[in-house]
Order: C-alpha cells, then structure tokens, then sequence
C-alpha cells in the first residue's frame, strides 16, 4: 500500500511539473509582444530605402525587407530571397527559394528587378550605386525601360556585369537593395504604398491609430517563440529626462534598447542600479564612432587652422578620456582599430609629430561646436582643460548642417556614425557619399567608388581606402576623430539574443521567447 502511494505522489508530482512547465512556455499575445525604444526620423510607414541616413530607420527596414543575400553572425554571406547563388563567368545568377510576401503571393525576381530599378531612377541611394555595374549602356528611366544587366528566367534572377566583380553579392546585402511587391510601388511617383505586404520577416499594419510590426508566417526566419508583434516607443536622448530609453526600461515601458538607441555602457550600470530585474546584454566591437565634421562655414577656414583644431582636440580627447564609463577610447582614425585600410604608422607618426608642434593649451580660434544637448557636459569637460577659446552649442538631436552657410552656422558639428570591421562596401560607399571620407584631389564620391568598386586588387583598394582616410584627416581636414565605442543593447531577461559582434544591426527576429 505505501509503494503505490509513493508512486502515485510521484505521478502527481510529475504531472505538476508538466502543467507548470507548459503554462510557464504557453505563448500569449502578451508575452510574444516585444516593446522597442526606438526613435525612427519619420514616421514608420514613410520609411523608404532609397535614402536611410539613420541607424533606426535601417533597423526597422530590415524587419520588413529582405534582400537577395544577407550576413551571417560570422560575417559570411549566405542565401536569403534567393536560396542559392553563384557566378558563372561575368552572370550572377539568384535561384529564388519557395517564399512568398506575407500575404501569400510568390516573391518572384520580377520583383528584384522593379525594386532595384526604383532605387536607379531616383539615384539617392545611400549604400552603394548598382546601376553602374548593371545598367552601363543605359539607366532605366522608368520602371518599364529595361535594363541590359538584369534579367528574370523561371525563378532565376540573373545579374550581368562587364566583369566579375568581387563587391556585387556584398552591396546586395544591404537593406537598401530589400525586394519590395512590385505592385507596392508606384509607378508614376515610385513612393512604396506601404509595407503590409512584405517579403522581409515582419509586416506592416495600423493597430489603435499607431503602426506596428506583425510577425510574418511565410517567411523562412519565422519561429513561432520569436516576437509575433513589435510596438516602438519613442524616448529622449538625454538619459536624465524620465523618458530617456533606459527609465523607459526600468519601468517595464519597453523591453528592449537596441544598439540604434545610442545606449552607453554607463547605461547599462544605471540600469543595474535602478532594477533588480533580470535582463541581458549585448556589446559588438568598438565601431561607433564620434567626430566633429566641418560645416561649409568650417572649411572656409585655411588649411592651417583646421590641422591646428584637430591637435588641440585630439590633444584634449587623448589626455582627458580615460577609463571612460561608456566604453569610449580616443582615436584619430575614422574606421574601427581593426578594420583594414587604416592609416598606416608612418602617417599616424606623421599626425602626431605635427600636433606636438601646436601651443599649449590651444587655442581654438573662436570655432563654434555643435552638440546635441545632453553631452554637453560630457564634451566640455573633454576639451576644458586643454582647449581655449571655443564655445559648445547644444541642439535638441544630432544635426547636420551641410551645405547651410550663414552666421547661424557653427564650424564644426559633433556627430556619430556607425562603421564594419571588415570590408564592408554597404559601410564604405555610405562613408564616402556622406562626407564621412572624402576621396583625395578633385575625385567625386562616385568617381571614387566606381574604381573602388572595379579594382580587384584588395591590397591597391587598401591603399586607396588609406589615402582617402588620411586625405580626410589631415591632408584636407573634413573630419576630427573624436572616440569610437562599441555598440550596446539590452533586452528582457525572458528573451535570448543571437547578435554578432560583427555588425551594428541587430535583426529582431534572431530574438526568441526563453
């Protein structure tokens, strides 16, 4: 009798664990909603691709998008839209996989093409220029006109070019070159109607007069424990205001604060201090990186002048930052300290012999900064002890000033941009067509990145990545190098994360439910 008791209270207890063990993993609406601090510079449904200038807006781009190809987490290229590729003398050629949009239609290489042509017509794109592989003879000028390097047969996509290139299947990761529905384009206006129907893993769609992004069953990312509806949040940038992302967190507002928020390691520690629940950390290799660019009204100043601003800052930055809490280090390059391309010793020895040269403390000659409000502080005490006459302005968000002249206009704006540590040409052709490097001599930034792209030599294109970079610093000063960081993000501790360390971007659908 005391046997089958006893195997009966096991049997109970059995049974217990089960009915618990499965309440705690039933999915809900509720624990399958991920709420996001995420900032986007328009509104969610006015996103394009033909122009993302913003780390939030590619982030949510990529949710709703896929392209051709994409990155694996060790920096590999594999199969996206298309399943296979491969080259077969100068034609790449796509076989698209079994997919469809999310609402059911086949996602065909008709599709690739009219996306593709769009982004040709327009010519803003901001990572790359495939026309000028593609189309050499003749740019579309609508999205009937053909265009003599692409064309579909069966499910095959097939890409011509004069050559093999080595930077086609990399710029086609990029989320610039995402495949929209054809018949989400307007044909006259090119504008994207909308994003309800999309080949990426999530969707578009109006909840309660606010868009939200809704898990896409057809999609071969989808898993049914990664997040099924995703709703942003707006926050402010300045960490002290009680709706700053990581307040926002520590209430339980939001879930998660990806790398695009601009979260510092220090926030991270202030995160711990508020809270004592559980959450998980994500940090990439430093690739963040803060610099001051020259407005119009900055490069009016002689040559001289903008070498000696870069000594007194870099001077100050290299003295005063320190076992930084944000996980900044001081560098006087623009690319990641491991990124290949970089200023060689020589040129670096160069840099630092002449800043040695320049008066202590600097004298900045009256430049005016331009920062956004909330490193005010941060900055000030940077540059104060090594740096005189110069004064900081603070603006509400990160501005570019570009073209603007006027006596409104500071010299130089304090911004930040994030950058690969590899060969990225997605990261190089943005750097390039955004002023971030500036090609040496009278070259424009397509000039340049047409030989870039049709050198196959990567030591010749190392070394034009590395006069171009020290053009940018030095020779013609453009940009002061101020930091770089590693990216940071953190998220609920009832989510896992399968992030790499190699990329800025952090894929929402690599997250699922623990």
């Amino acid at each position: 009798m005391k046997k089958n008791k006893s195997i009966l209270v096991v049997i109970l207890s059995i049974v217990s664990f089960s009915i618990l063990y499965w309440s705690s993993s039933v999915l809900t609406e509720e624990n399958t909603t991920l709420k996001v601090a995420l900032n986007t510079s328009s509104p969610l449904n006015e996103l394009d691709t033909k122009s993302i200038f913003f780390a939030s807006d590619y982030s949510v781009l990529e949710m709703v998008l896929s392209p051709l190809v994409e990155y694996n987490n060790q920096g590999e290229i594999v199969g996206a839209v298309a399943e296979r590729f491969y080259w077969d003398k100068n034609e790449l050629i796509f076989e698209f996989r079994d997919t469809t949009f999310s609402s059911g239609a086949a996602v065909t290489p008709e599709d690739a093409i009219a996306s593709f042509k769009r982004l040709m017509i327009i010519n803003t794109t901001s990572h790359g220029e495939l026309a000028n592989l593609l189309c050499v003879k003749v740019r579309p000028e609508t999205l009937y006109d053909e265009c003599e390097g692409m064309r579909a047969e069966g499910n095959r996509l097939i890409l011509t070019t004069n050559k093999k290139t080595p930077f086609l299947l990399p710029l086609l990761t990029s989320i610039d070159y995402g495949i929209l529905n054809r018949k989400a384009i307007d044909p006259n206006t090119l504008k994207i109607r909308s994003f309800e129907d999309t080949s990426g893993p999530y969707r578009m769609q109006k909840d309660n007069d606010k868009y939200h992004l809704f898990a896409n069953k057809n999609h071969w990312h989808y898993k049914v424990r990664m997040p099924q509806k995703i709703e942003f949040l707006s926050f402010d940038f300045n960490p002290e205001s009680p709706n700053s992302s990581e307040n926002l967190f520590t209430k339980g507002m939001v879930d998660f604060i990806p790398t695009s928020s601009e979260l510092r390691l220090n926030n991270v520690q202030n995160i711990r201090q508020k809270t004592e629940k559980k959450f998980n950390i994500h940090t990439t290799n430093p690739m963040a990186l803060a610099f001051a660019e020259y407005t119009k009204t900055g490069l009016e100043l002689p040559l001289d002048a903008r070498r000696h601003i870069f000594a007194c800052i870099r001077r100050a930055v290299k003295k005063n930052l320190q076992n930084d809490p944000t996980g900044r280090i001081a560098t006087i390059q623009i690319l990641p300290p491991s990124s290949e391309g970089n200023l060689s010793l020589e040129q670096m020895e160069n840099i630092e012999s002449e800043i040695e040269k320049h008066n202590k403390p600097c004298d900045a000659l009256g430049i005016r900064i331009a920062v956004p409000e909330f490193l005010l502080d941060f900055y000030k005490k940077l540059l104060d002890a090594e740096v005189n006459n110069f004064s900081l302005i603070g603006y509400p968000d990160v501005i570019r000033f570009e073209n603007r002249t006027g006596k409104d206009v500071p010299e130089l704006t304090i911004l930040g941009v994030d950058l690969s540590s590899i060969e990225d040409i997605n990261s190089i052709s943005f750097s390039v067509k955004n002023g971030f490097l500036v090609p040496p001599g009278k070259q424009t930034p397509d000039e340049w990145l047409k030989i870039y792209f049709d050198t196959p030599e990567k030591n010749v294109r190392m070394e034009m990545l590395q006069k171009t970079q020290f053009n940018t610093v030095w020779e013609d000063p453009r940009i002061v190098p101020f930091t770089i960081r590693p990216f940071v993000s953190v998220i609920d501790g009832r989510w896992n994360t399968d992030f790499s360390e190699l990329f800025p971007n952090e894929p929402f659908w690599k997250i699922t439910l623990k």
